[in-house]
């Protein structure tokens, strides 16, 4: 009996052992097994939900490229919580040029038919002095330009449902968007225009067209090509005053006093929509005289509109001296309803700027989906909101005359507020502008797990 005791429990010993041996083996394995479906497990979402007391801060990185209508680009992106993930990147748009064309107009207010006479009377002799003929439209082009920096957060509102996430941030770029400039071959025209106006602005100042005494040769003011400067103040004569004194002159009165465009040549690009008022003090540049103007037996030969192209001016005296003061600061310098008038800088250049706001705000939503089994390649579209911070600003550079130590002083006028009545063309890309205090950015997105 002993014997069969002790053999009872050396069995029953042994098998306690063999099935704790066996529950430990079966443990072991079933945690090994365990283990290696959480390998296989796919990721939900933008971050790992396996471990939940895993840090969720930057456990893993994507990068991505993307494109759409802001430009192309690429960005980084890892999760901020288990609801948000944070995208850092840069986008750029590829250049897209822009054309738009302005006419060329002599002095102001003159009439279809006798714009065409004088600027082809004009052309004849500017063509005679320097080989070059004036055409009557500068051409411009500008590439449009948008680089920006954008910081994003991705926001996963939904707790099953982890493909649809919203999105807030910002984007911080270039304020100039585009930057246009006339093109090469109207810099020769522009130079045309530059050369006339100085002689005009000599005639202006009763001054000799040519300053003979600067290379030497004496008597300069018998040498005065009186018939080329009776014609430059003909043509920059304001013909609104024409008409009905034209009726006197015919009987040999005399006109006094006549008023003259500023420019003999410009680029007219609209009219003000309201005062453009100085900001500081503002002088003559050159001088000018009053004059009058008789008529011979010839001046009953006019243009179709009735004004006038062979009258003697006759300078008396002084109306304004080069120094003085044109402009105090505060007073109105064009009225509203006033043409706006561009010239050539002193490089011969006319330049266009639009600009918008650095800083841009963002808000849009978009949807994921993954593109691989293993989820670590996935497709997203956004679509949202950019703010400009109000409409783009098209900037026009114009000379209002100079300030006391003679430099130019220049108003940047807004032709998006502050012009109306714009050229077609123009006023097309204004118009365009002027319909997007925000603009749409939709963008497609590839990104790829790194780890």
């Amino acid at each position: 009996m002993a014997t069969l005791a002790v053999s009872t429990a050396y069995a029953q010993t042994y098998a306690d052992m063999k099935n704790n041996i066996t529950h430990k083996v079966m443990s072991r394995t079933m945690a090994e097994n365990y283990i290696e479906e959480m390998k296989r497990k796919p990721e939900k979402g933008w971050w790992k939900l396996q471990n939940t007391n895993d840090e969720r801060w930057f456990n893993h990185l994507d990068f991505a490229i993307a494109g759409g209508s802001g430009g192309v680009g690429f960005d980084i992106a890892a999760p901020m919580t288990e609801w948000a993930q944070l995208r850092i990147g840069g986008e750029w748009r590829p250049f897209k040029t822009y054309h738009a064309s302005f006419g060329l107009e002599v002095a102001e207010n003159l009439s279809k038919d006798a714009q065409t006479a004088y600027f082809e009377r004009m052309s004849d002799i500017m063509e005679c002095a320097t080989g070059i003929r004036p055409q009557s439209t500068v051409k411009m082009k500008g590439d449009l330009k948008m680089n920006n920096f954008k910081l994003l957060v991705d926001v996963f509102p939904l707790k099953n449902h982890r493909n649809f996430h919203v999105t807030v941030g910002f984007y911080y770029g270039n304020s100039t968007l585009v930057e246009a400039s006339n093109t090469a071959e109207s810099m020769r025209n522009l130079t045309i225009v530059n050369a006339f106006n100085a002689a005009y602005k000599r005639a202006v100042a009763n001054e000799s067209l040519i300053d003979f005494e600067a290379v030497g040769i004496d008597n300069s003011g018998e040498a005065r090509f009186e018939a080329v400067y009776d014609k430059l103040l003909r043509w920059g004569m304001n013909s609104s005053i024409a008409p009905d004194e034209h009726l006197d002159a015919m009987t040999g009165a005399t006109m006094h006093n006549p008023y003259f465009a500023e420019y003999g040549l410009s680029v007219p690009v609209g009219r003000y929509n309201h005062d453009i008022i100085a900001q500081e003090d503002i002088y003559w540049a050159d001088d000018e005289y009053l004059y009058d103007v008789n008529y011979d037996e010839e001046g009953l030969s006019h243009f179709t509109d009735g004004t006038y192209f062979n009258e003697k001016f006759e300078a008396t005296t002084h109306r304004h001296r080069k120094g003085e003061i044109r402009y105090h600061k505060g007073d109105v310098v064009h009225k509203a309803g006033d043409p706006m008038r561009v010239v050539p800088d002193d490089n011969n250049m006319v330049t266009i700027t639009a600009t918008a706001n650095k800083f841009k705000p963002y808000i849009g939503a978009g949807y994921t989906i993954p593109i691989t089994r293993d989820q670590r390649t996935q497709l997203s579209m956004d679509a949202g909101l950019l703010f400009w911070g109000g409409k783009p600003s098209i900037n026009f550079k114009t000379a209002l005359g100079v300030d006391a130590d003679g430099n130019t002083v220049y108003y940047n006028v807004d032709m998006v507020r502050e012009l109306k009545n714009l050229p077609n063309g123009v006023q097309y890309y204004v118009n365009r502008i002027s319909h997007f205090p925000v603009f749409p950015e939709i963008t497609l997105r590839l990104s790829q797990r790194l780890w």
